[in-house]
């Protein structure tokens, strides 16, 4: 589980994870975002993963395509207002 802030955007999420061992490497995927970490040990690949994770939601915070990506990958977006 994961909380992320950009600007006045907060994210909350649980995603499911997968590390496995593929050719040496250490693998951290994530099949809910199609995205993936990897290194030497199983450190590294966390922090690869972390940062394929903020990359991710930054970029499309930025471009404002977070929701449609979501959708895209299969995701039921829920949208909460402020009060």
């Amino acid at each position: 589980m994961g909380n992320m802030s950009f600007g006045n955007n907060r994210v909350s999420f649980k995603l499911p994870i997968i590390a496995f061992e593929e050719d040496g490497a250490k693998i951290v995927y994530c099949p809910a975002l199609d995205l993936s970490g990897y290194g030497l040990d199983e450190n590294e690949a966390d922090e690869s993963f972390k940062i394929s994770l903020d990359q991710f939601i930054s970029y499309t915070i930025h471009k404002n395509t977070l929701d449609k990506e979501l959708r895209r990958l299969g995701w039921k977006v829920k949208t909460v207002h402020k009060r």
